[in-house]
């Protein structure tokens, strides 16, 4: 569903926006079976990691035992209920039925003694809170402790209501490996509960972490989550508090109160801070994609998407849908930064791991050309917000990553690289037909001709595709459009703030622009 829409249908409320944004069972099940994949070198082939679950007899943990067992089967899920005195015999009931619903294996591992210890610590662990917190920090110890002697993964069971407002404990159940409903409000979870065949008595009953006895979620938050769900819903799709109240009856000051819990455990949703690292960079001077983005994990996700040339092309594709499109848009960028960064990144590290990446790097560069050498993409416009088509986009944004390095003092390496790139892409273009009359000049099939012509010019080095090819261009009039850079590089060299010497461009006036090393580009 697009922005416009779901603001539309909340404010009108001619349906249920949380059944109309619910995602569909495969989707989280194809989550799960994606994100606990692994590549096993041995055998050359993938398999997925053990999972573990804590199961508590609520909704959360249970829609997550059933998703998972969907994804994966029942043997390669573990279940650990973790009673203690503060929890009601029902809670191991509910929780212990459904393992054997599943057909899952499962741990009772009761936590009282554990507890005991800590609240022996003179002048700690005083009050329920306290009290509580420990409690959830300790089950975290004991589901990480089971999955790594399984090998194996921990699977959490957060959703969006209560990671907004903050009704989690860091490191206790806001940990996890894996977290595959953080992002569906509660109203969500129990809409897909009924569709996974989750025990009536397991929905209905009232939300629970058993932290201290008659303890309950709603009774803590201090606001039932049919309610909390509205609200949240409202702020996600851009609405003040006036509005929020307006659009659903719900008291202000009650949306100011929930609007307040967000703001004050914003601390509990982020990482903690730290100063900007003072180390070189493992990805050089790229946009966004540091060394930090590297140890995060971009590295496996993006090759992931290249390790054929059609899972590349669709993935490109799939940034100009008209939902990423949206998607990007609303959060303030472009579909085009994703795409650009990834031959960014890509280029980058094949110079320090050249035998390791080189075909995904041939994966990406033959689907872009496909992309671009497409007449039909080249008429087709991405349908929100542009009259640009995605083969345009493509093309452009590939192009301007290449030839604007010149901008950042590098010495063009990029640059030597896009040599191979240059020569498949010369290969699609037909100058001999064009000249020999066979491609008329106006029709569609010659303008694409020239798009592919100012793609080919643009990414250009000295050798490919050579001195000839562009003397065949000039015969039938190309002319190549300037990229931005080359037009802010001519217009610095007019004004004097920068010049050649000795064949380097050098700063000349008072703009600090970090071009000491770059090269004359012929």
């Amino acid at each position: 569903m697009k922005l416009h829409e779901a603001r539309k249908l909340y404010i009108e409320k001619k349906g249920d926006i949380f059944e109309e944004t619910c995602p569909s069972i495969d989707s989280l099940v194809d989550f799960i079976k994606e994100e606990t994949k692994y590549f096993d070198y041995h055998e050359c082939n993938y398999h997925n990691f053990n999972v573990v679950v804590g199961l508590s007899g609520g909704i959360d943990s249970a829609v997550i035992a059933a998703l998972a067992v969907k994804a994966l089967g029942p043997e390669k899920v573990h279940g650990v209920m973790m009673p203690s005195s503060t929890n009601e015999n029902i809670d191991l009931e509910y929780a212990e039925k459904h393992a054997k619903q599943l057909g899952i294996k499962y741990d009772v591992v009761p936590i009282g003694k554990i507890e005991d210890v800590f609240n022996s610590t003179e002048g700690y662990f005083e009050t329920a809170n306290q009290k509580g917190n420990m409690k959830a920090r300790t089950r975290m110890i004991i589901l990480y402790d089971k999955a790594r002697k399984l090998d194996g993964l921990f699977l959490g069971t957060s959703n969006m209501s209560e990671f907004m407002t903050g009704y989690f404990t860091k490191f206790g159940d806001g940990a996890a490996d894996i977290e595959t409903i953080v992002q569906l409000y509660k109203t969500h979870v129990r809409q897909i509960a009924k569709k996974l065949d989750v025990p009536e008595e397991i929905i209905t009953r009232k939300p629970t972490a058993g932290l201290w006895k008659g303890q309950t979620d709603e009774g803590e938050l201090g606001i039932d989550y049919v309610t909390l769900d509205k609200i949240l819903m409202g702020k996600e799709l851009g609405f003040d508090c006036y509005d929020i109240s307006k659009y659903t009856g719900i008291h202000d000051k009650t949306v100011s109160n929930v609007l307040k819990m967000i703001e004050k455990s914003r601390h509990k949703r982020k990482p903690a801070p730290e100063p900007k690292s003072k180390f070189i960079d493992i990805v050089a001077e790229t946009q966004d994609l540091n060394r930090e983005n590297y140890m995060l994990g971009d590295y496996d996700r993006i090759l992931d998407e290249l390790t054929s040339k059609e899972k590349c092309k669709q993935h490109i594709l799939n940034i100009y849908d008209d939902n990423a499109w949206n998607w990007y848009c609303f959060k303030g960028g472009y579909p085009s930064e994703e795409f650009g960064n990834i031959y960014y990144w890509l280029l980058e590290f094949e110079q320090k791991f050249p035998k390791d990446l080189e075909p995904y790097v041939t994966n990406f560069e033959d689907a872009v050309i496909e992309i671009i050498a497409d007449k039909e993409l080249f008429f087709k416009k991405v349908k929100y917000g542009s009259e640009h088509t995605i083969s345009e986009y493509v093309g452009t944004i590939l192009s301007s990553s290449i030839s604007d390095d010149i901008m950042t003092g590098k010495k063009r390496s990029r640059s030597i690289k896009s040599g191979r790139f240059a020569k498949k892409l010369s290969e699609t273009i037909k100058l001999d037909d064009i000249i020999a009359g066979t491609i008329e000049k106006g029709s569609e099939e010659f303008s694409h001709q020239l798009h592919l012509l100012n793609c080919l010019h643009r990414v250009k080095t000295f050798n490919e595709p050579g001195l000839e090819f562009w003397q065949k261009a000039e015969k039938i009039g190309f002319k190549p459009s300037k990229s931005t850079g080359e037009v802010f590089l001519e217009a610095l060299m007019d004004s004097g703030e920068l010049g050649f010497k000795d064949g380097k461009i050098v700063k000349m006036g008072k703009y600090n622009l970090d071009v000491d090393k770059g090269e004359k580009n012929g």
